[in-house]
């Protein structure tokens, strides 16, 4: 329950008939996060936005989260980090494995090929782990541990996820402070909005419930690993499979190529366990014909 402290004549699309507060300091809301929480009227444009023309959009995303959430608590938890950052995704790519942006950003987490290799990502021809949510929340978590550890502050720890360190470095010299609020207007519009809006998506989803939203969730296939010491080719893997090459590459997501990695000691593919027992028994038939 979100306590309404201070009211603001802003009504909340999907929020009934209620008034959401400015400048509320969500007293006892604030003890179950360790991110900080604020509200101001950009974070309130998200909100509205969320709760009315984006409310199926939401529902949707935030649904798809629960796919993902016990990987990337297991490693924000290894990080000591607060749990609240696994809504960051829900921004970067509405949870979608192979999403690319036109500056080439891509994956869960919107990693660059520069960064996710300096972080430890495997980016070449015939994989891009920026693309395997798991490898991705590893790095994408030490990435974030790192940018805190640096400002020690979460509000620029988000501003510089979204336009890097030398990004909010140079807004926090020219505008001689280290508090976002009072900088923000220097930073790009994109980041001006990326916190916001996090803010915004994890507000709401504190209380689903008072705002009317429901997630609507669709369980992701239950997937075996088949452990493949050589490379070999997705046709081969297809024809004992059953599957086409298409649905082998969305279960593995990082293979950029129709063969798996040359490049590694053990690659673990990963099919739908409705195949298992046809496949291991056809391949390792194939194998030695």
């Amino acid at each position: 329950m979100i306590f309404l402290l201070i009211f603001f004549n802003l009504n909340i699309s999907g929020f009934g008939n209620r008034h959401i507060p400015l400048n509320s300091d969500f007293t006892q809301y604030k003890r179950d996060n360790r991110f900080p929480l604020t509200y101001n009227e950009s974070i309130a444009k998200f909100i509205k936005y969320y709760t009315g023309y984006a409310k199926k959009y939401y529902e949707k995303t935030i649904g798809k989260s629960e796919d993902y959430k016990k990987i990337i608590f297991k490693e924000l938890d290894k990080a000591n980090l607060p749990h609240e950052l696994f809504l960051l995704p829900f921004i970067e790519s509405g949870y979608n494995e192979i999403a690319l942006s036109s500056a080439k950003a891509q994956g869960l987490w919107q990693l660059m090929p520069f960064t996710a290799v300096s972080l430890g990502s495997k980016v070449d021809i015939f994989i891009d782990e920026r693309r395997n949510y798991q490898k991705a929340t590893q790095h994408a978590v030490k990435f974030l541990k790192e940018l805190y550890d640096k400002y020690d502050d979460w509000y620029l720890t988000l501003a510089a996820y979204n336009c890097g360190p030398s990004c909010v470095d140079k807004r926090i010299e020219e505008g001689e402070s280290r508090d976002f609020w009072k900088i923000r207007d220097s930073f790009p519009t994109e980041t001006q909005n990326y916190v916001s809006k996090f803010i915004a998506v994890l507000i709401i989803y504190k209380d689903l419930n008072e705002f009317g939203l429901t997630p609507i969730i669709k369980p992701k296939d239950k997937t075996f690993v088949f452990e493949l010491f050589n490379p070999v080719p997705l046709s081969f893997i297809a024809k004992a499979s059953g599957l086409s090459i298409d649905d082998i590459k969305k279960y593995n997501t990082e293979l950029t190529t129709n063969i798996t990695p040359p490049n590694v000691d053990i690659y673990k593919l990963k099919l739908p366990i409705t195949v298992k027992e046809n496949f291991t028994k056809n391949f390792e038939k194939m194998k030695d014909e």
